[in-house]
């Protein structure tokens, strides 16, 4: 009896400590931005996630305690509880440091499906049309990366995402997973990287472009130099 009770207490208290980490807000400073290596940092863990569509969700007053606490992606099979039918809502909650304040900051999606980007309750953007049921929903995937700006408050920051996606057979059938990755970064940092890409595709575009531009200029220098040649002169024996 003392040895079942040693344990109830043991699995009590691991899940508190669950509970309280799982609830503990993101910390993001302006240092975790910069000193990235990349563009952005990735916003993948400490969402929480649930079926359905109600507009309160949006709210930071919403109580989601309840809430499947999992990554920005999920496989069908984890849903348990709810299965998924095609719509839900994500809702992280973040501490933004007063370095990171009114600081233009971007962020890209990467998703299958469609999403409405809320912050602190307000819709920020609208990727694709998010539907209730496949003719509804208007899936945007886009193939290249798009920077969305965003201006968080110093302090707690509510990241609502409303989202569908109706190609859950297909991804039972091939074993994907539904959701989405976000990314956030510095606007100057996003940008910069942005312009050199777009200057290293011009000089590439301008070397395929030149190549058969000058293959094109010999080609005709050839044919007029052959064209001009003078006619051989005939003798006729006497």
């Amino acid at each position: 009896m003392g040895e079942s009770l040693l344990l109830r207490r043991v699995f009590i208290l691991l899940l508190m400590f669950h509970s309280l980490a799982a609830s503990t807000p993101l910390d993001i400073s302006l240092s975790d931005l910069a000193d990235g290596s990349g563009r952005y940092v990735i916003l993948g863990d400490g969402w929480r996630f649930e079926s359905g569509d109600h507009a309160q969700w949006s709210r930071p007053d919403f109580d989601d305690s309840t809430w499947l606490q999992h990554e920005s992606r999920i496989e069908p099979h984890e849903l348990a509880r709810d299965p998924w039918d095609g719509v839900g809502w994500f809702r992280l909650n973040l501490t933004v440091h007063e370095s990171l304040a009114d600081h233009p900051l971007v962020f890209y999606i990467h998703q299958l499906g469609a999403s409405e980007i809320y912050l602190n309750g307000e819709l920020v953007t609208s990727i694709g049309t998010v539907g209730a049921n496949q003719q509804q929903e208007v899936a945007y995937h886009e193939t290249d990366l798009t920077s969305y700006p965003i201006t968080f408050e110093a302090g707690d920051n509510l990241l609502a995402v409303r989202y569908s996606d109706h190609s859950l057979n297909n991804l039972v059938r091939f074993g994907g997973a539904f959701g989405f990755q976000i990314g956030l970064g510095l606007a100057e940092r996003a940008f910069a990287s942005t312009e050199a890409a777009i200057r290293d595709d011009a000089r590439r575009g301008a070397i395929f472009t030149a190549v058969p531009a000058t293959l094109a200029l010999l080609h005709l220098l050839l044919f007029l130099s052959f064209t001009r040649r003078p006619d051989p002169i005939s003798i006729t024996p006497c």
